[in-house]
């Protein structure tokens, strides 16, 4: 099951649930559109990137989500 989630990574790595009771396969990962834009760097994307991965529960795989639309149809790219 994968979860749509728009909020802070300590809050989306919530979702995963634990050993004991998994929640989502895996939230989707926005946190590139939201925090990488026109004027960001490399080490801007470098840190954004290492923040999800330093929180995310062990055995659990990341996915990136580099675009997307919000309108009555929605697509998804997932990395």
């Amino acid at each position: 099951m994968m979860a749509e989630v728009f909020d802070s990574v300590e809050k989306t790595m919530e979702y995963y649930g634990g050993d004991k009771h998994p929640l989502a396969d895996f939230p989707f990962n926005f946190y590139l559109t939201t925090n990488i834009g026109i004027e960001s760097s490399p080490h801007d994307i470098r840190n954004t990137i290492e923040q999800w991965m330093s929180n995310l529960p062990d055995s659990k795989w990341a996915n990136w989500v580099v675009s997307f639309c919000i309108s009555k149809f929605r697509t998804w790219v997932v990395l």
